[in-house]
């Protein structure tokens, strides 16, 4: 190979490695953006089920006490109309 086609090659080749250099760059950037994205979307997704779960157990709550008082509306009826609960 003449010095000439070697120096060309070697030209095009520092040319292509830099194009690809650059690319990578810009790859790596749209990496860690779309990281940044993806972080945001899963802290909001776990504050909205962790809201959700405190929401869900309030209202569990809130179920078992009015069960409760029913429960012992009913034992009054019962006992005013003489009859059995069972």
């Amino acid at each position: 190979m003449s010095k000439k086609n070697l120096g060309a090659l070697s030209v095009d080749l520092v040319a292509k490695t830099g194009g690809f250099e650059k690319g990578l760059g810009k790859a790596e950037k749209n990496t860690e953006k779309w990281e940044r994205t993806v972080r945001r979307s899963v802290s909001a997704v776990s504050k909205a089920f962790a809201a959700g779960t405190v929401a869900a157990a309030g209202g569990l709550a809130v179920m078992t006490a009015r069960v409760v008082e029913q429960s012992g509306e009913i034992e009054n009826l019962s006992a005013v109309a003489n009859t059995s609960t069972e």
